[in-house]
């Protein structure tokens, strides 16, 4: 665009180079002209942008990658990993607590001139469960592997199931405490040597429901 005044004010609304011609005109009507060549440089706005390695992690291996897919002259980087610490390097590696919890990761970049442009994502650190269910045990009232107990950790107290089986699928134990294990008995007497079906239900740390695992235990007296 033009203008006719001394002094001028341009808006330019898209990047690129431009040159700038002024035209003078005196009182006796004598033009003069002057050109800058690329005189206005108006770059990109920069967008930031990033990946993460794992998009999401546990609390036993909680050391995450970020991957910066920034782009329009990206001079500089500013991380925040969720209050917790902070980088200025393009690509870090942060290790997050060993403890479950959700965490906003921005990132904050800077172009050549000092524009910026902001980012969040949320990392999730999960919790770990296991369980283990023993195959046999011996009710025979020594003290020693007399109740069939599963063990685990990350387990919820809601919402857990312990049932045992006998080969012709009559329910002989039933147990909804985490605590609370079979003696072996069924109707007040010790069952026979013979293989039974158990059958678990229960939520993991991480609000997962796991249902109707199955497996078999062996009774040895």
């Amino acid at each position: 665009s033009s203008a006719n005044t001394d002094t001028a004010t341009h808006i330019y609304s898209t990047p690129g180079v431009y040159n700038v011609m002024l035209t003078i005109t005196d009182t006796g009507g004598c033009v003069g002209y002057h050109t800058e060549l690329s005189y206005i440089t108006v770059s990109e706005l920069p967008t930031a942008s990033f990946t993460m390695n794992p998009t999401t992690a546990t609390l036993f291996d909680p050391t995450i990658h970020f991957y910066d897919q920034s782009f329009y002259n990206i001079a500089a980087w500013s991380w925040d990993f969720g209050g917790l610490d902070s980088s200025d390097i393009q690509n870090p590696t942060y290790i997050f607590p060993e403890d479950t919890g959700t965490y906003n990761i921005t990132l904050t970049v800077f172009n050549v001139i000092g524009c910026s442009s902001s980012v969040t994502e949320t990392l999730k650190i999960l919790g770990e469960f296991g369980i283990y269910v023993p195959n046999a045990f011996t009710p025979d009232g020594n003290g020693e592997n007399d109740i069939f107990i599963p063990k685990g950790f990350g387990i919820v107290a809601k919402n857990y199931s312990f049932i045992i089986f006998d080969r012709w699928g009559e329910k002989i134990f039933e147990s909804h405490d985490l605590e609370k294990g079979w003696d072996g008995t069924y109707k007040g007497k010790i069952v026979a040597n013979d293989n039974y079906v158990w059958s678990i239900s229960f939520t993991d740390f991480n609000g997962k429901k796991h249902l109707n695992k199955i497996g078999s235990v062996s009774i040895l007296k």
